[in-house]
């Protein structure tokens, strides 16, 4: 039953960003605003769902910060260190996938329900616009990024691993699948390229914690911006 309600809180977060972004789009002229706008909504709806899950499951506080580990600052430490190692390695692919990707000339704009919304070109204009305002994108990557590992890896990984009867590989793949969704608006590489990020900030949960995640999230969001710093209009 509670893997029920973790899947449940995924699929109400994936719904709300869909109808958000959708929303936004059309009743909002400026792309980067909306931009700017859909990492709030993510921090604020994860956080929403994830203190709803945290007590309703009656997920332990420990059980997010140290992993499946005694309580150590070694753990995060570990977690960090492997994290170093491996998440650059979704930067990479995602890139790679990218390039490849719209090398095959396939659409890069998005449609749902046959309505217009923001395109992927679009989209990464307006990030890589947002990027040159380092104090905004920093504060709007740590308000995303916190909520995303306080849901993902924290209460549903790691709490589901200690209140679930489920396999630990089973939480790793339906959070990292579920993670890579909820970046539609930036195309099926994207896509790709997330769900591979959450099974590697989900490798580092398990080692060191959520906060160690947390911590590598951000490494990732650093590479994001440091590569849109010189990307405003190649997208289009």
């Amino acid at each position: 039953m509670e893997f029920h309600l973790l899947i449940s809180g995924a699929l109400f977060i994936a719904m709300v960003m869909t109808i958000s972004g959708v929303g936004l789009t059309m009743r909002i002229k400026e792309n980067r605003k909306v931009v700017a706008l859909s990492p709030i909504i993510l921090g604020c709806v994860t956080f929403l769902v994830s203190f709803y899950l945290f007590f309703l499951m009656h997920i332990r506080f420990n059980w997010l910060i140290y992993g499946n580990w005694k309580p150590s600052w070694l753990s995060i430490l570990l977690g960090v260190s492997c994290g170093i190692v491996i998440v650059p390695l979704a930067f990479w692919i995602e890139a790679w996938l990218t390039q490849l990707w719209y090398k095959k000339h396939i659409s890069k704009n998005l449609t749902f329900l046959y309505m217009p919304v923001i395109g992927r070109s679009e989209a990464m204009d307006s990030v890589a616009q947002l990027a040159h305002q380092r104090f905004i994108f920093l504060w709007l990557s740590g308000v995303s990024s916190f909520g995303e590992e306080f849901f993902y890896r924290g209460v549903f990984l790691l709490g589901g691993m200690h209140a679930v009867h489920q396999s630990v590989i089973t939480i790793l793949l339906v959070q990292a699948v579920f993670y890579g969704i909820n970046h539609i608006a930036f195309g099926v590489p994207a896509i790709i390229g997330k769900t591979i990020l959450g099974l590697m900030l989900g490798v580092v949960a398990i080692i060191g914690g959520a906060f160690a995640s947390f911590l590598l999230h951000l490494g990732y969001q650093y590479l994001v911006a440091k590569q849109f710093m010189e990307s405003v209009g190649e997208y289009r």
